[in-house]
């Protein structure tokens, strides 16, 4: 009789541990997202979308809406950082001390990680590239491309107005976007004419659905000064011109419309690259306003600055 008494407490006890085990497919499919949010890395997920069909459905939804999401809190994790020897800012012709080779830095955890003793063993020098003269400015980094600007060579230089006098002048860019990781680049034709950089950087493509920034998949934005001889008041304007390498068989430069909306610049030497950041860049003006430009619509707008 004890015996028997002994046996049924047993099964009674394994009753609760049985429903929890059957817990996980009472969850909705978005506490189930959650749930696959927080896995440490792209391999446990896969691990997970193979267990079951609804958790397959889940991670590989119609919209992508789910990786993408994953991938925003489990960005890549970075080897590295390259950085340019001198202080001198980003000049884009204009007057400057000559550059040097943009030098790599590997993170701390590639160095802990990487048994090669000091620097991690990884040597991600930009040899590769095709020097051409004087070495390259670095002028910005997406992903794992780097952009490279120097005038190219030959360029006639031309004095279009008297605020060009010593500070710059229309030139001819000599771009290149490069992958140390695999060694590849790709040497950007530039625009039919003469320009005046105001800022050039990487963009992701137009459609979110795409795959992310690669050697196959990317644009290139350079922020440009308009010279406008027909306004007493203000000196010029800015416009955008994009270089796109995504859906077409002949990639080339895309001029965006000139603005005309208020945003006018003072004289180019008074017009500062400040920052950028949540897809804007931000330039300050000697004339106490910041003119921003929005990386997806390439539409620029001004606040003005206060005293206080």
């Amino acid at each position: 009789m004890e015996e028997e008494r002994r046996r049924k407490k047993r099964k009674r006890t394994r009753l609760p541990a049985a429903e929890a085990t059957s817990a996980v497919h009472n969850l909705s499919d978005d506490l189930l997202e959650l749930v696959l949010l927080g896995l440490d890395s792209p391999l446990c997920l896969i691990r997970a979308a193979a267990t079951c069909k609804r958790w397959r459905h889940v991670v590989a939804d119609a919209d992508g809406a789910f990786l993408r999401r994953f991938r925003s809190v489990h960005p890549p994790r970075a080897i590295g950082t390259y950085y340019n020897t001198s202080d001198e800012p980003f000049s884009y012709g204009r007057s400057h001390l000559p550059p040097s080779d943009p030098v790599f830095v590997p993170s701390s955890t590639t160095v802990e990680t990487d048994g090669n003793g000091p620097g991690g063993g990884l040597q991600l020098t930009l040899d590769f590239v095709p020097c051409a003269g004087e070495p390259r400015d670095l002028v910005d980094g997406r992903g794992s491309l780097l952009l490279l600007f120097k005038e190219k060579e030959g360029t006639a230089k031309r004095f279009s107005c008297d605020c060009l006098d010593h500070h710059g002048y229309y030139i001819s860019p000599d771009l290149v976007v490069c992958e140390p990781l695999t060694r590849r680049y790709q040497a950007i034709p530039p625009p039919d004419h003469g320009v005046f950089i105001l800022g050039a950087f990487l963009l992701d493509v137009d459609d979110a659905d795409e795959a992310a920034i690669a050697m196959t998949n990317f644009r290139v934005l350079l922020v440009l000064y308009e010279h406008d001889y027909d306004n007493h008041n203000r000196h010029g304007y800015p416009s955008a011109s994009v270089f796109n390498t995504c859906g077409s068989s002949n990639p080339g430069w895309c001029h965006g419309e000139q603005h005309y909306d208020g945003v006018y610049l003072p004289r180019l030497d008074e017009v500062h690259l400040a920052g950028r950041t949540g897809g804007r860049v931000y330039w300050s003006c000697d004339d106490k306003q910041v003119v921003v430009m929005d990386e997806h619509t390439l539409e620029f707008s001004n606040m003005a600055l206060t005293d206080t």
